[in-house]
């Protein structure tokens, strides 16, 4: 970092320490929603939810083209993955498996899309899930949360239902209406 970058960075950092002090923090929301990908692209937004008292986690997949129409949703149940880490790493298997060409996966595990972009072995639990992950035209990309709230939320809805779903050319499924798509999410 040069002189001029830390004088900056120092002098920036004193101003908010002053601003705490006053009461004046600089507060500034974020805010996440959907942006098609390129025409001709599709977007697989993923997320999980887990349930240790039921046992279970699902998997929660929207597949979306550059137009922002619905293509596909999937939910798939797993009554053997109880950790966050790897239900995710299996959802994300689960966006590589529908075998699209040209897709965007954006999920909100920040650790799961760094270990997919990484071309060196994977030594953790999530290995297995890892190493299936090879595919050409897919870029991984880390979504914040709010901006992955639909997928979250047909995960979540199917851990109440019995079994995994797959639905095409559906715009409303499991409570996730066209308004809903439409007013923006991840």
């Amino acid at each position: 970092m040069s002189g001029a970058k830390t004088a900056r960075f120092v002098s920036k950092y004193v101003q908010d320490l002053n601003n705490v002090k006053r009461g004046k923090l600089a507060f500034s929301p974020i805010t996440a929603e959907w942006r098609p990908p390129d025409q001709g692209i599709c977007k697989i937004n993923f997320d999980t939810a887990v349930d240790l008292k039921m046992q279970k986690s699902c998997s929660g997949l929207i597949v979306r083209n550059w137009k922002g129409e619905t293509l596909v949703t999937k939910t798939t149940t797993y009554e053997n993955i109880l950790t966050g880490f790897a239900a995710e790493a299996a959802a994300c298997l689960q966006a590589v498996v529908l075998g699209l060409q040209g897709v965007v996966i954006k999920g909100d595990s920040l650790t799961v899309i760094k270990k997919v972009q990484n071309k060196n072995k994977d030594k953790s639990v999530l290995n297995a899930y890892i190493q299936d992950i090879q595919f050409h035209e897919i870029r991984f990309h880390f979504v914040r949360r709010e901006a992955n709230g639909k997928a979250h939320d047909l995960a979540s809805k199917a851990l109440r239902m019995v079994g995994s779903t797959y639905l095409t050319h559906n715009p409303v499924v499991v409570g996730v209406t066209e308004a809903e798509v439409d007013r923006g999410w991840g």
